[in-house]
């Protein structure tokens, strides 16, 4: 676990839980893939936004919480990296598989059916 690099397809309220549960023990690294703002739903429901974070790409401020948990100490090279990137998780997919190759688990909660059949193919 502590040399894994985990992929999140999405940055809802499930997906943030499930990186918290893989950050508090040391996982390597994470990378969140999102296009989402924050919204009034999300202020609602999931424990990693603030009503001052609507409007705010979400994936950066669920990913901006999350190390602060376990944040990466370079000197000592413990803790946890957290990469975010700004796209649509289904356009992810749809782009191709092989950028996934590099992450030892993919966890996808917002995207299609079609995109999560070709992605468990994968």
């Amino acid at each position: 676990l502590e040399s894994a690099h985990i992929c999140a397809l999405g940055s809802g309220a499930a997906v943030s839980e499930t990186l918290k549960n893989l950050v508090l023990p040391n996982i390597h690294k994470f990378t969140i893939i999102d296009d989402a703002t924050v919204s009034e739903v999300d202020d609602g429901n999931n424990f990693f936004v603030s009503e001052d974070d609507i409007g705010k790409p979400r994936g950066e401020v669920v990913r901006k919480n999350l190390l602060e948990m376990n944040p990466w100490d370079e000197k000592n090279r413990i803790g946890v990296q957290g990469i975010f990137i700004n796209k649509n998780p289904g356009k992810a997919v749809e782009e191709g598989l092989e950028k996934f190759k590099k992450y030892q688990v993919v966890i996808a909660t917002e995207i299609s059916e079609h995109n999560m059949l070709k992605l468990s193919t994968f």
